[in-house]
């Protein structure tokens, strides 16, 4: 178990430097908050927690306080991902994707261990 473990943290942290890499600030362009349309004064995503990429790189994962997000457009625009009802207020605290299948998705949180997508995050 622990190995396992081991290894979903060096994944979680491999997909951060790669994305850190990806969306560094190129040409002078600097990082921005993104901001709620609802909110615009606060950031869309408060306490963010985890942030992962599938393998063939058409999906981010985000893990925060306020639930699990989808970007399926290199992070230009979010969307909640809705979870079953046990879930729906779960405290996302990492994110893991599948390297070989671009459809399974794991996430753990406080509340109810580490659950698991097989299509995406649609159920």
């Amino acid at each position: 178990m622990l190995r396992l473990r081991s290894a979903l943290w060096a994944l979680v942290l491999l997909w951060a430097l790669v994305l850190a890499m990806a969306y560094a600030p190129l040409q002078g362009v600097a990082w921005a908050a993104e901001r709620s349309p609802a909110r615009p004064q606060r950031p869309a995503f408060e306490h963010v927690h985890a942030l992962a990429m599938t393998a063939d790189g058409q999906t981010l994962w985000l893990g925060a306080h306020t639930g699990l997000f989808r970007s399926q457009d290199g992070g230009n625009s979010w969307r909640a991902v809705p979870l079953a009802p046990n879930l729906a207020h779960s405290d996302l605290m990492t994110v893991a994707t599948n390297p070989n299948d671009p459809q399974v998705a794991y996430d753990a949180t406080h509340e109810a261990g580490v659950c698991r997508t097989r299509d995406g995050g649609m159920t």
